[in-house]
């Protein structure tokens, strides 16, 4: 026999090696002394013992002592489905066909069934409010037995979502919480009525098997994983396998400490309370994933099946044990004892080293591998020397010149790198035990992968020699010739210029005049008027403005063509601009009208002028255009007199025009 460094104890024997260990759970079962191989609930009593109730009988477990407790049907032994503790110590047992019994003096008696008006022997959740009274669910409905003994019963007719109850729980509030076959309701003790929660559709989640209620949260195990309830909001979030959850149904929920304690048909489940809750927080941040802890007959549970539909099937005990039940007995773990035992030193090695598929000598510690040139792929495969649970433990791996940051590798125990750079490296390896701090126990592989001769430092340095001479004699060249072409470049740049500028000029005079008449346009007139408005009444100056129209002049263009239109709109600007003297303007405004600007005149002078305009006009013979035609015209005059702006100006002109439209025409009026 050895005793190793974990404590495991090795056994030779003439039929091979056998290891006795400690290890994290253990079982009672029939061999032990149970009733029962098939437990369906288990109880933490207030005295230290533990209460067990399996499919052939209930059992009391203190101080590694098991007690029958007496008791059966018509000489049968009852088929335990839940368990209750009063507050005075009192046990109380649910059953699969006879309804609810007591335990009085270690003995079974029959408190209440069918017989005497309870919905249904199949009782699989037993709950005392803080009222004292007690809530019996069963398969058909919830019974209360109020404290004077008369019953109220609750069916799915009425009150419940369904008749098949599972579990039940009060909350801070005196509120009670009740499992059922599809979906979860909230007894208000105040109101006395019923609210149903609603599972969203998304967590296709039916079956509420147990709850854990602390200050913010109702923690509820579903068909469907762990769903979280918010008490402020009603807010709901659901833990099951899209967050990394690795089963769907889950029992029961049991809080130790840090942790929370999941029941399940496969296994018990540990997770961090406050992981959780993050994850739940923001479901859509793939940053982190789950950490949990799946523990099954590798860990000394006679079975991981464990049961659940009957409460409760988990639970804390005073000794800091936590006990489950199974299909083969019930099973306890102590998390204190698991933490123990992740404070063993941990040794890491690394077991084999390939390159490019092919095995390699591990070199010595301390010394460095020389690898050939062309190295694509290499291989390390690792472990950490742990008889206690090889399985769940951690690694982390660092490559020192590639990436000097650890890597986390979680269970996988090889590590590839391919297509690394020629020079050298330290592969580092590092294992912990699961939940807990990495352990300075890291074991280094130091190599260096030789460089192929263009690799090399000295080629380099040539080959860049060569690179700066062929570049300078480039440059020298392309110098040269850019010089030839600036040269030419220069003199296309000056002719150029000079088109460019001639267009421009072409450009600027065509924004600026009228192409018909060859008069300055709207823009130029508005232009002018806007640059010299206010410099005329800053010095006190009288300026004078005209708008005229020629009249009807749509006849014109009906009567005989736009063509004729044309020539006659050329005829008046040609007259008009033959009556401009000095500053005095004229623009084709457009269409048949002109303005005109009379610069250091008055409305009386300026009506003047354009009376003389009008009348030459008027006296113009037309018929070298076309036989029969007469011209007249009508003007708008006002000036700055009596004004702020240019635009109040020209309203005044386009007023006393409209006015001399108005009053018959080829005629000039004043505003």
């Amino acid at each position: 026999m050895l005793q190793d460094r974990e404590n495991s104890i090795w056994v030779g024997t003439n039929a091979g090696v056998f290891r006795l260990r400690e290890a994290p759970f253990s079982s009672w079962g029939k061999k032990r002394g149970l009733s029962s191989d098939y437990v369906r609930t288990v109880l933490s009593h207030s005295d230290g013992s533990l209460w067990i109730g399996g499919s052939t009988g209930l059992d009391r477990l203190q101080n590694n002592k098991i007690t029958h407790i007496k008791g059966t049907k018509q000489g049968s032994p009852y088929s335990v489905l839940s368990l209750l503790e009063q507050s005075q110590g009192d046990v109380w047992v649910g059953t699969y066909t006879s309804g609810v019994l007591k335990v009085v003096n270690n003995e079974l008696i029959p408190y209440l069934n069918r017989d005497n008006g309870l919905g249904s022997n199949e009782v699989r959740s037993l709950l005392f409010d803080s009222k004292n009274r007690l809530w019996i669910g069963s398969a058909m409905g919830l019974t209360r037995v109020n404290t004077d003994g008369s019953l109220v019963q609750f069916t799915n007719e009425k009150e419940l979502p369904s008749g098949f109850i599972l579990a039940l729980s009060e909350d801070k509030a005196a509120n009670i919480w009740i499992g059922t076959g599809n979906g979860v309701v909230v007894y208000n003790t105040n109101t006395e009525e019923f609210q149903p929660i609603q599972f969203p559709k998304a967590f296709s989640a039916q079956y509420a098997f147990g709850f854990y209620i602390d200050d913010k949260y109702t923690w509820m195990a579903t068909d469907r994983g762990l769903l979280r309830y918010q008490h402020a909001n009603g807010h709901m979030t659901i833990l099951g396998r899209e967050l990394g959850l690795p089963v769907d149904k889950l029992f029961q929920i049991v809080p130790f400490k840090d942790s929370l304690w999941l029941s399940s048909n496969r296994g018990i489940i540990e997770v961090n309370y406050k992981q959780v809750n993050e994850l739940l927080d923001s479901p859509t941040n793939n940053s982190q994933s789950l950490a949990f802890q799946l523990y099954d007959e590798g860990d000394g549970m006679l079975s991981a099946q464990a049961n659940g539909g009957s409460t409760p099937s988990a639970t804390a005990h005073s000794d800091g044990t936590i006990w489950f039940a199974t299909a083969k007995g019930v099973s306890t773990v102590k998390p204190a004892r698991l933490k123990e035992a992740t404070e063993i030193p941990l040794p890491t090695i690394v077991e084999s080293f390939s390159v490019d598929g092919k095995p390699m000598l591990l070199p010595v510690d301390g010394e460095t591998l020389v690898l050939p040139p062309g190295v694509t792929r290499l291989s390390f495969h690792y472990a950490g020397l742990s008889f206690i649970m090889p399985q769940r433990l951690n690694f982390q791996t660092k490559m020192k010149g590639f990436n000097n940051e650890w890597i986390n590798r979680q269970h996988i125990a090889t590590a590839e790198y391919t297509n690394l750079p020629a020079g050298k490296y330290s592969f580092a390896v590092r294992a912990a035990y699961p939940n807990t701090d990495w352990q300075q126990n890291h074991k280094v592989v130091n190599f260096e992968i030789q460089s192929h001769f263009w690799q090399k430092t000295s080629f380099k340095l040539l080959v860049f020699f060569i690179f700066v001479v062929v570049i300078y004699s480039a440059y020298r060249y392309r110098l040269y010739h850019y010089k030839q072409v600036e040269k030419e470049l220069t003199s296309r740049v000056v002719k150029q210029t000079q088109a460019l500028q001639e267009q421009a000029s072409a450009f600027a005079y065509q924004a600026t005049h009228d192409q018909l008449t060859d008069l300055p346009n709207r823009r130029a007139f508005d232009g002018w008027l806007a640059d010299n408005f206010s410099d005329f009444k800053a010095c006190n100056k009288s300026l004078a403005i005209a708008i005229m129209d020629i009249d009807h002049f749509k006849r014109i263009n009906d009567g005989w063509s736009h063509l004729i239109g044309d020539q006659v709109i050329c005829e008046v600007a040609n007259i008009l601009k033959a009556h401009c003297k000095g500053e005095q303007e004229v623009a084709r405004w457009g269409g048949e009208e002109f303005t005109f600007v009379f610069p250091d005149m008055n409305t009386v002078q300026a009506q003047q002028l354009c009376e003389q305009l009008r009348k030459e006009i008027e006296n113009k013979d037309f018929s070298s255009i076309a036989q029969g035609l007469s011209v007249t015209v009508s003007f708008g005059v006002s000036d700055s007199d009596n004004v702020d702006d240019y635009d109040r100006l020209l309203s005044y002109a386009d007023q006393a025009l409209y006015k001399a439209k108005n009053n018959g025409r080829n005629r000039t009026e004043v505003v």
